[in-house]
Protein backbone atom coordinates (compact mmCIF):
# COMPACT_ATOMS: atom_id res chain seq x y z
CA UNK A 1 0.00 0.00 0.00
CA UNK A 2 1.59 3.44 -1.03
CA UNK A 3 1.63 6.28 1.09
CA UNK A 4 1.47 9.81 -0.95
CA UNK A 5 2.52 10.68 -3.94
CA UNK A 6 5.71 9.14 -6.14
CA UNK A 7 8.54 10.72 -8.06
CA UNK A 8 10.31 9.79 -11.04
CA UNK A 9 13.94 10.24 -11.32
CA UNK A 10 14.42 13.22 -13.65
CA UNK A 11 16.04 11.01 -16.68
CA UNK A 12 12.47 8.93 -16.54
CA UNK A 13 14.66 5.46 -15.51
CA UNK A 14 13.37 5.16 -11.64
CA UNK A 15 10.48 5.58 -9.57
CA UNK A 16 11.05 6.14 -5.79
CA UNK A 17 7.96 5.73 -3.53
CA UNK A 18 6.47 4.93 -0.41
CA UNK A 19 4.84 1.41 0.79
CA UNK A 20 4.16 -0.65 3.67
CA UNK A 21 5.48 -3.84 4.72
CA UNK A 22 5.57 -5.33 8.47
CA UNK A 23 3.79 -2.91 9.58
CA UNK A 24 6.10 0.05 8.62
CA UNK A 25 6.29 2.61 5.63
CA UNK A 26 9.71 2.37 3.58
CA UNK A 27 10.58 4.51 0.44
CA UNK A 28 11.93 2.57 -2.09
CA UNK A 29 13.19 2.75 -5.89
CA UNK A 30 12.44 0.68 -8.76
CA UNK A 31 12.95 0.49 -12.25
CA UNK A 32 11.50 2.29 -14.71
CA UNK A 33 10.72 -0.59 -16.46
CA UNK A 34 10.99 -2.86 -13.47
CA UNK A 35 14.24 -4.51 -13.74
CA UNK A 36 14.72 -4.02 -9.77
CA UNK A 37 13.94 -2.93 -6.29
CA UNK A 38 15.48 -1.36 -3.60
CA UNK A 39 14.32 -0.53 -0.39
CA UNK A 40 15.95 3.47 0.65
CA UNK A 41 14.73 3.81 4.71
CA UNK A 42 14.66 0.80 7.45
CA UNK A 43 14.19 3.55 10.10
CA UNK A 44 11.28 2.70 12.23
CA UNK A 45 9.35 6.03 11.77
CA UNK A 46 7.45 6.25 9.03
CA UNK A 47 8.83 7.56 5.59
CA UNK A 48 6.77 8.55 2.67
CA UNK A 49 5.64 11.28 0.24
CA UNK A 50 9.45 11.57 -1.26
CA UNK A 51 10.57 14.13 -4.59
CA UNK A 52 13.35 13.78 -6.49
CA UNK A 53 15.42 16.61 -7.07
CA UNK A 54 15.70 18.19 -10.29
CA UNK A 55 19.55 17.10 -11.01
CA UNK A 56 18.49 13.17 -9.96
CA UNK A 57 21.27 14.03 -6.98
CA UNK A 58 18.74 13.98 -3.83
CA UNK A 59 15.08 12.96 -2.71
CA UNK A 60 13.40 14.87 -0.14
CA UNK A 61 10.83 12.94 1.81
CA UNK A 62 8.57 13.56 4.75
CA UNK A 63 9.94 10.87 8.27
CA UNK A 64 7.72 10.39 11.01
CA UNK A 65 10.96 10.19 13.11
CA UNK A 66 9.97 13.81 13.26
CA UNK A 67 7.21 14.50 11.52
CA UNK A 68 9.15 16.97 9.63
CA UNK A 69 11.17 17.00 5.90
CA UNK A 70 14.26 14.77 5.44
CA UNK A 71 16.95 14.49 2.13
CA UNK A 72 18.83 11.84 1.25
CA UNK A 73 21.15 10.77 -1.73
CA UNK A 74 19.92 8.88 -4.50
CA UNK A 75 20.87 5.75 -3.40
CA UNK A 76 19.34 6.00 0.49
CA UNK A 77 22.99 7.40 1.85
CA UNK A 78 23.45 10.33 4.09
CA UNK A 79 19.75 10.67 5.41
CA UNK A 80 19.55 13.96 6.89
CA UNK A 81 17.34 15.78 8.59
CA UNK A 82 15.96 19.20 7.33
CA UNK A 83 14.98 22.57 9.06
CA UNK A 84 11.28 22.88 8.55
CA UNK A 85 10.30 26.05 10.23
CA UNK A 86 10.74 27.23 13.32
CA UNK A 87 8.11 26.23 15.48
CA UNK A 88 6.76 24.18 12.78
CA UNK A 89 4.54 21.32 14.56
CA UNK A 90 4.71 18.70 11.48
CA UNK A 91 5.86 19.59 7.46
CA UNK A 92 5.20 17.48 4.47
CA UNK A 93 4.88 17.16 0.84
CA UNK A 94 7.81 18.94 -0.16
CA UNK A 95 7.97 19.86 -3.54
CA UNK A 96 11.52 20.78 -5.52
CA UNK A 97 11.83 24.43 -7.47
CA UNK A 98 13.04 23.57 -11.01
CA UNK A 99 16.25 25.13 -9.84
CA UNK A 100 16.80 22.45 -7.24
CA UNK A 101 18.08 25.50 -4.86
CA UNK A 102 14.28 25.79 -2.77
CA UNK A 103 11.53 23.27 -1.54
CA UNK A 104 8.46 24.31 -1.18
CA UNK A 105 6.30 22.70 1.41
CA UNK A 106 3.44 21.95 3.61
CA UNK A 107 3.69 23.40 7.36
CA UNK A 108 1.02 22.68 10.46
CA UNK A 109 -1.96 20.39 11.59
CA UNK A 110 -4.90 19.21 9.37
CA UNK A 111 -7.45 22.00 9.24
CA UNK A 112 -4.76 24.77 9.45
CA UNK A 113 -1.60 24.52 7.23
CA UNK A 114 0.08 27.17 5.17
CA UNK A 115 2.78 27.03 2.59
CA UNK A 116 6.04 27.77 3.50
CA UNK A 117 9.56 27.92 0.81
CA UNK A 118 13.10 27.30 2.11
CA UNK A 119 16.57 26.74 0.98
CA UNK A 120 17.47 23.17 -0.39
CA UNK A 121 19.71 23.04 2.75
CA UNK A 122 17.38 23.46 4.85
CA UNK A 123 17.99 27.21 5.41
CA UNK A 124 15.79 30.55 4.51
CA UNK A 125 12.43 29.42 5.81
CA UNK A 126 9.74 31.44 5.44
CA UNK A 127 5.88 31.00 5.33
CA UNK A 128 4.25 32.37 1.94
CA UNK A 129 0.39 32.31 2.90
CA UNK A 130 -1.43 34.17 5.78
CA UNK A 131 -2.05 32.37 9.19
CA UNK A 132 -6.24 32.63 9.13
CA UNK A 133 -8.35 32.05 11.98
CA UNK A 134 -10.77 29.77 9.90
CA UNK A 135 -9.63 26.15 8.90
CA UNK A 136 -8.55 25.65 5.68
CA UNK A 137 -5.84 22.73 4.27
CA UNK A 138 -3.52 23.29 1.67
CA UNK A 139 -1.96 20.66 -0.49
CA UNK A 140 0.78 19.34 -2.90
CA UNK A 141 2.27 22.88 -3.33
CA UNK A 142 4.15 23.21 -6.98
CA UNK A 143 6.02 24.76 -9.22
CA UNK A 144 6.06 26.64 -12.55
CA UNK A 145 8.67 27.61 -15.14
CA UNK A 146 12.49 26.23 -15.17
Amino acid sequence: VGRGRASWSPDGTQLVFAAESEGNTDLYVVGGDGSYLARLTTDPGDDYQPAWSPDGSTIAFRSMRDGKLWVMDADGSDQEPLFSGEGADFAYQPSWSPDGTQLAYISGDVGNTRVHIMNADGTGDRQLTADEPSPRFEEWPSWTGT
